[in-house]
C-alpha cells in the first residue's frame, strides 16, 4: 500500500522569501509518501497493518519509524518546485510520471543490459545510447507480437538466434503505428 500527501503553495504569503531570490519560482509543494509492504501470516491471511497503525506501532517486518523526521525507506519526504502555478494533484501527478521513466527505462537498463555494472569510462555515453536503441528496438518487436515476447530477455533470445531479425529493424523503415 501507498500513500502520498501533497502540500502545495502558491500564494505570495507562503513563498514570499523564496519568489525574491528566484522570481521564476510560482508554485513550491511538499510530499509526504508512506509505503507499507503487504504482509502475509502462517495462515495465507493478510495482516498489513492500516496508515496509522504503521505509522504508530510498525509492522512485523518494519519496526516504527524513528522520532524526528521519521524518514526510512517506508517514509520520504520530498521538496518540489515549479515555475508554473500548480496545484497539489498535478505535483503528484509529475512526481508520479516521474518514477515511471525510472521504473520503465533504468530499472530495465539496469536489470537486462547490466548498465550499472558496466566498466567503460572513456565510451560510457556511446554505450550507453546503443543500450538505448537497443532497448527501443526491443520495445518495437514486442509490440510487434506481445504474447511470444513479453520478457526483454526473450527478444534477446531471438535476436541472438537470428540476428537478421535486428537488421531488419535497424535498416527497414520502422511501421507506423497510428
Amino acid at each position: 500500500m501507498e500513500y502520498r500527501k501533497v502540500k502545495c503553495y502558491t500564494n505570495d504569503d507562503a513563498i514570499g522569501k523564496i519568489r525574491k531570490e528566484l522570481p521564476f519560482i510560482c508554485s513550491i509543494a511538499s510530499s509526504c509518501q508512506v509505503w507499507i509492504p503487504k504482509e502475509i501470516d502462517a495462515d495465507g491471511n493478510d495482516v498489513t497493518p492500516d496508515k496509522e497503525t504503521f505509522l504508530k506501532q510498525g509492522s512485523k517486518k518494519y519496526p516504527k519509524p524513528t522520532e524526528g523526521d521519521e524518514l526510512t525507506d517506508q517514509i520520504q519526504k520530498v521538496g518540489l518546485v515549479s515555475n508554473h502555478v500548480l496545484t497539489a494533484e498535478e505535483f503528484a501527478r509529475y512526481k508520479r510520471d516521474h518514477w515511471r521513466i525510472e521504473n520503465c527505462l533504468h530499472y530495465v537498463l539496469d536489470e537486462d543490459f547490466l548498465e550499472d555494472k558496466s566498466t567503460a569510462r572513456k565510451s560510457k555515453n556511446v554505450l550507453s545510447v546503443l543500450r538505448k536503441t537497443a532497448y527501443n528496438i526491443i520495445r518495437l518487436m514486442q509490440t510487434e507480437a506481445s504474447k511470444d515476447r513479453e520478457l526483454v530477455i526473450d527478444v534477446i533470445d531471438e535476436i541472438t538466434d537470428d540476428f537478421s531479425i535486428a537488421l531488419k529493424w535497424i535498416f527497414d523503415p520502422i511501421p507506423s503505428f497510428y
